[in-house]
């Protein structure tokens, strides 16, 4: 239960209006709902349409009042009254009113001493029983209370502001007086929490506020001097003025006119309310967002990774925040995600796991889940739980892409035998094709995976029709080559050799001459010849294997100092991670293509070149 309290220093500037649209906004939502209608010189919740049956209804006063006259907390159902809201996608909304609206109420709220109350009849312990009732009253319980408290400073506004809720939405009008008056609440709240170490939180909502140009900057100044005095580095929400007759019959703007401004403004004001509250799954999920987002910043600052629980006192502060989060909802499986990633940024990798676990657990982005628990066993040196996790990943038809391609690429590190289980995987059947294209291109590392992953993307107008661009048709032709499938390399090229020497495509002529040189077991010199006179500028920076693909058409052209400059362009354009090379025609690591480039420039000096893909 997440109780809020709506305060205005002043009056006009639609406080009970927010407050009504906002619990329409929250019922709407599936948030169950009781209003408490504190403003007890002015009541007005009762007076709109859907909550007039409350205007019948015992309420704060009356509770008050037999209170002090039995020294026993009365039943509080007896003094609540349950509204049915019209709109069927909404619950009904609970009402505790000021008071039965008879001729009695103004002469009991008059006889009620409230300092005496609290100095001698507890009535700080009423009010906290009170609170523990309305936590009871339903089963299950309210969500959300929301408490319309009366303007100015008395003691009710205490009780309201202070001693009952967990947020206060301080509504004011941008001018001296408003800011002014409101300061002073906004220190008593804040002594309050140091004094008893309670948190409230506070929702600057600036309201009525002027829709007009500021040529004059009038209203920035306002707003700036709000922002300085109160110490806030942003307003929750602004509500600005709105012209409609229909404020006059207190129209419910988020139910009954939802596409406008000033129902978006509310409901602005009624996601930060439930940001606010963690024990609502999607203010948990909201908070450890912006942990996550301040934890990168301080890292960001610092270079280093803080560790929730440390003497900080905004780390302190999130520390007990994640504590709360895991103790409202220790299964729920988005919360677990959104925790997980709190504990990554933290580098807090045992938490992370049981985290993610629980998400894995109650399938909440189970396959993500399960290959980054993978990666992060792995990281502990539990390759037996990695192995277990990449395997369920592969097993899964709900793998996507992605997974699959993370999943291929971890599994090669920890099994000697991963290709056995990628080719079992109905995770790569279940793609189509253009995905199946991507994961391809993972596979062609060794011999054996390039023949799978020919054999996975195998027919060629599958992924014609699948509209795939000219580099993803080249990895089938590449891992053909690099499974020695040369006739079926070169039919699926499409392209006849005549074609070739009258065109001016590099890539597919290079690879027409390998796979036609491992065919015929002949050097196709003219192909070879078309691709240096194709090749223009060779200053040129186009990526490690490019050049070492002219390295080795030079090379077998018998031109060994061009070979030598390619080789050499090609070491200078390697970057990090895996490569293909055309001269295993398969994808290697930095190291590996190092070694196979020194290879081309020993062969080139040699005088007989022969590409390691041309052997059995």
């Amino acid at each position: 239960m997440y109780i809020t309290t709506f305060y205005s220093y002043k009056g006009g500037v639609g406080r009970t209006m927010a407050l009504v649209n906002v619990a329409f906004d929250l019922s709407r939502r599936g948030r169950r709902v009781l209003i408490v209608d504190f403003d007890l010189e002015a009541p007005g919740i009762s007076t709109y349409d859907v909550f007039a049956p409350a205007s019948k209804c015992m309420g704060i006063v009356d509770y008050v009042t037999k209170y002090i006259q039995t020294r026993e907390a009365p039943d509080v159902r007896e003094y609540m009254a349950e509204c049915v809201v019209s709109d069927t996608s909404a619950a009904p909304i609970w009402v505790m009113p000021a008071g039965r609206r008879d001729r009695a109420y103004a002469s009991k709220l008059a006889a009620i001493d409230w300092p005496k109350l609290y100095r001698e009849h507890e009535g700080y312990l009423m009010f906290d029983d009170v609170k523990q009732q309305w936590r009871d009253a339903l089963t299950p319980g309210f969500d959300y209370v929301l408490i319309d408290s009366r303007t100015g400073h008395t003691d009710v506004g205490g009780i309201c502001t202070r001693q009952l809720p967990n947020a206060v939405v301080l509504m004011f009008f941008p001018n001296r007086q408003n800011i002014t008056g409101l300061s002073t609440l906004v220190e008593e709240i804040r002594q309050h929490e140091r004094r008893l170490d309670a948190k409230i939180s506070l929702l600057y909502c600036p309201s009525n506020v002027p829709d007009l140009d500021d040529e004059d900057e009038i209203l920035r100044r306002q707003l700036d001097a709000a922002q300085e005095a109160f110490g806030y580095s942003r307003a929750t929400c602004v509500i600005h003025h709105y012209n409609s007759l229909d404020l006059l019959d207190q129209a419910i703007f988020v139910s009954q006119r939802p596409r406008t401004k000033l129902a978006e403004e509310y409901r602005t004001l009624t996601k930060a309310i439930i940001k606010g509250n963690l024990e609502d799954r999607e203010g948990a999920i909201g908070a450890l967002e912006e942990i996550r987002t301040k934890l990168r910043g301080f890292r960001k600052v610092s270079g280093a990774r803080y560790q929730l629980g440390s003497p900080h006192s905004v780390l302190a502060q999130m520390s007990v925040e994640v504590d709360r989060i895991q103790q409202f909802h220790p299964k729920d499986g988005e919360v677990a995600w959104g925790l997980a990633a709190v504990f990554s940024e933290m580098g807090n990798l045992q938490s992370e796991l049981d985290a993610l676990t629980i998400a894995i657990n109650e399938r909440y982005q189970h396959i993500r889940g399960l290959r980054i628990r993978a990666s992060k066993l792995l990281a502990q040196g539990n390759r037996a739980g990695a192995l277990e996790d990449l395997r369920q990943v592969l097993a899964s038809s709900e793998a996507t892409a992605l997974d699959v391609s993370a999943a291929i690429e971890l599994l090669r590190i920890i099994d000697p035998c991963w290709i056995d289980v990628v080719e079992k995987s109905p995770a790569i059947r279940q793609l189509d094709a253009k995905d199946r294209v991507q994961v391809a291109e993972l596979l062609a590392v060794n011999r054996r995976g390039a023949e799978l992953a020919a054999r996975i993307i195998s027919d060629p107008a599958e992924i014609s029709l699948c509209n795939v661009s000219d580099d993803h048709r080249s990895i089938l032709v590449l891992s053909l080559i690099g499974a020695r499938h040369f006739e079926k390399a070169i039919k699926a090229l499409k392209v006849s050799r005549s074609e070739l020497l009258a065109s001016h495509n590099i890539q597919d002529t290079f690879n027409y001459a390998m796979a036609e040189w491992g065919l015929a077991e002949k050097v196709p010199y003219d192909l070879l010849q078309h691709i240096v006179k194709l090749d223009r500028n060779s200053d040129v920076s186009r990526g490690a294997n490019y050049h070492q693909c002219l390295a080795l058409t030079f090379a077998v052209l018998g031109d060994a100092a061009a070979a030598q400059k390619r080789t050499q362009r090609s070491r200078e354009e390697l970057g990090p991670g895996s490569v293909f090379s055309c001269w295993r025609y398969l994808r290697v690591s930095q190291h590996e293509m190092l070694r196979d480039l020194e290879e081309i420039d020993n062969s080139a000096k040699a005088g007989f070149v022969r590409p390691a893909f041309l052997e059995d």
